[in-house]
């Protein structure tokens, strides 16, 4: 899966940066950063495939704009995690918005809906039910990252 890829390179990338600029390890900022490149890919993603919109209800005036607003707010949820102030209530927010998100993502893979069809992308049914366990460590990533810092200040790293 693309996201998870993105956060793991988005995540080591930090890490290494924080490493170099700072001369330590700065694993919560790392993991926050690697979270915002992730959700900050997945809004375009919303953007660019708004195929997503087959699986919205029918809304009065179009199915699109969900699957647009679902884009920004997680723009907006990406940009929480960086700023100090609100870190908290963004993750939060995330944690809640990625449990709303499960019931669409179990639909896809019930259905096996490939939704990204209409750009020659194919996605297997092992790559639509993968996605609903990468949600619950999505949850636990913002969760101990920025809510529940002690446990990422107290891992001991072997370098």
């Amino acid at each position: 899966m693309v996201s998870l890829l993105l956060l793991l390179l988005g995540f080591l990338i930090a890490l290494a940066i924080t490493k170099v600029k700072h001369g330590e390890w700065q694993l919560l900022r790392a993991a926050r950063i690697g979270m915002a490149v992730m959700l900050f890919a997945t809004a375009v993603g919303q953007w660019a495939f708004p195929e997503l919109a087959q699986l919205v209800p029918d809304l009065p005036f179009t199915k699109k704009w969900p699957v647009y607003a679902l884009g920004i707010l997680e723009t907006v949820l990406g940009l929480g995690l960086l700023v100090p102030k609100y870190q908290k209530i963004a993750a939060w927010a995330l944690i809640v918005f990625l449990i709303l998100m499960l019931p669409p993502n179990v639909t896809l893979a019930l259905k096996n809906i490939n939704y990204l069809a209409d750009s020659g992308h194919q996605q297997g049914l092992f790559d639509l039910w993968f996605r609903i366990p990468v949600q619950f460590c999505l949850m636990l990533w913002v969760y101990f990252s920025t809510i529940q810092r002690e446990w990422f200040i107290n891992l001991k790293l072997p370098w």
